[in-house]
């Protein structure tokens, strides 16, 4: 996601702070990998990683996503905020 498209995210009243952590989970291409027992390596090298992350970055449509979406990304990174302090 580029730094240009947070104001356009504001416009839509949406908070980039949740949308780059929902945009980079939907874009990881790793997200359903499954490991087998005893597998030691990783699903891929990270520059393949990396590579593949940027090109369905380029093409994620942020019109796609719903403020509802959003709700469950802040609810998910509200409830990992229980256990400091």
């Amino acid at each position: 996601m580029s730094k240009g498209s947070s104001p356009a995210c504001r416009r839509a009243g949406s908070s980039p702070h949740y949308l780059r952590n929902y945009v980079v989970a939907r874009i990881n291409p790793v997200r359903f990998h499954k490991t087998r027992k005893g597998d030691t390596q990783p699903p891929m090298p990270i520059a393949q990683a990396l590579t593949r992350m940027a090109a369905a970055a380029r093409n994620f449509n942020l019109g796609s996503v719903s403020n509802s979406d959003l709700a469950w990304v802040a609810v998910g990174a509200g409830s990992g905020d229980q256990g400091s302090g």
